[in-house]
C-alpha cells in the first residue's frame, strides 16, 4: 500500500508499505489511513489480488452528490453489475467505512465513496483497472442536482490499465499471512 503524506510521483520502491491481511505493516513508512478496508475487501474477495483507491476528480464529484454510476456505458457491465454503487459516508480509516466498501463491492469491480473517492479491484496483481468519469468541464453543474444527472452531461466510464513508473514485486494471497 502507499504510504501516508507521500506524493505518488515522489514515491520509491523502498517507499512501499507491505501489510498482511491482519494490517500488520512491514517497511520504512506508515500506511495510508485507508489501508483497513484494503485488508477487509481483500479478506471478504478471495477472487481479488489488487486494489486501487483514488480520488479522480469526476468520481469524487459523483460520489458528494451521492450517486451511483447507472448502467449508461459498457465497462458499468465490466465492473461487474448494472451500476457502479456508490458506498455510505464514513469517516475515512475506520471500520465502518471500511464495511461499507466491502458492501458496495459485493458482486463487483468498482465502488464510489460518499464523499471520498472511489475503489476498483481486479484479480491481477500489477493490473489495477482506474474508474474514472469524465464530464466535459462546460457541461459541469454550478450546484449539485437533486435528482439523477441531468440531461446534456455527458457520463462515461472507463478502465485504464496502467504501467506504474514504480516497478513493484507482484505479490499473490499467498504470500499473505492471516493470524489466526
Amino acid at each position: 500500500i502507499t504510504p501516508t503524506g507521500m506524493a505518488y510521483e515522489a514515491l520509491k520502491p523502498k517507499d512501499i508499505v507491505w501489510l498482511d491481511l491482519d494490517g500488520v505493516a512491514k517497511g520504512r513508512r506508515k500506511p495510508s489511513s485507508e489501508w483497513r478496508f484494503h485488508c477487509d475487501i481483500m479478506r471478504a474477495r478471495p477472487d481479488v489480488n489488487a486494489i486501487v483507491h483514488a480520488h479522480p476528480t469526476f468520481s469524487t464529484i459523483l460520489a458528494i452528490m451521492n450517486k451511483e454510476i447507472p448502467p449508461i456505458h459498457y465497462m458499468v457491465a465490466v465492473a461487474g453489475g448494472t451500476s457502479i454503487r456508490c458506498a455510505p459516508y464514513a469517516l475515512f480509516g475506520t471500520e465502518e467505512l471500511s464495511r461499507n466498501a466491502v458492501a458496495a463491492l459485493e458482486g463487483r469491480q468498482a465502488c464510489l465513496l460518499q464523499h471520498h473517492g472511489s475503489i476498483a479491484v481486479t484479480d491481477t496483481p500489477g493490473g489495477g483497472a482506474t474508474f474514472t468519469i469524465h464530464i466535459p468541464p462546460a457541461q459541469l453543474p454550478q450546484a449539485p442536482p437533486s435528482g439523477p444527472i441531468p440531461a446534456g452531461i455527458h457520463v462515461a466510464t472507463i478502465a485504464v490499465e496502467s504501467e506504474r513508473e514504480v516497478p513493484l514485486k507482484p505479490r499473490t494471497r499467498a504470500d499473505m499471512k492471516v493470524r489466526s
